[in-house]
């Protein structure tokens, strides 16, 4: 009798709404960006054409320049974890602050975090490429990379 989508009307009452799921005997239906179950008993078939949803949704967003944004981040003395979870919130601020080179330090003890740093960079889309710092940058310590 009633299928997914139909708009219907709760007997006695002015609540108009569309059914969203039917298990058993009982009905999921919207009304007014609730959901509600009920008896199909309870419910009756609603012929209004005028209901049909008139919706109109508005994203909006603010991205804030930092004038003071670094194109350097320090990534020495932190977890694996810490590093990479920073490291991507940095990127993302190189983006919008319209950043093409980043210098990552994060020291040379062991290449833990250089080898994290480096298998994370190879997987980031923003990234273009990557290559550790000349002698006079930080050479092992330190990881340049390009932003797409």
């Amino acid at each position: 009798m009633f299928k997914i989508g139909d708009y219907v009307r709760i007997k006695n009452t002015n609540l108009i709404g569309n059914i969203l799921r039917i298990s058993n005997n009982t009905y999921s239906i919207s009304i007014n960006c609730k959901s509600v179950t009920i008896s199909k008993d309870l419910i009756e078939k609603e012929e209004n054409s005028k209901l049909k949803p008139n919706i109109k949704s508005r994203v909006s967003y603010n991205i804030n320049v930092d004038p003071d944004f670094k194109n350097e981040i320090m990534l020495r003395h932190k977890t694996r974890e810490e590093a990479i979870y920073e490291l991507d919130k940095f990127i993302d601020g190189a983006i919008i602050n319209k950043i093409t080179i980043i210098r990552i330090i994060h020291g040379k003890n062991g290449g833990i975090l250089r080898d994290a740093v480096h298998e994370y960079l190879k997987n980031n889309k923003n990234i273009d490429s990557f290559k550790l710092a000349g002698y006079f940058e930080g050479q092992f310590g330190v990881t340049i990379a390009n932003l797409k």
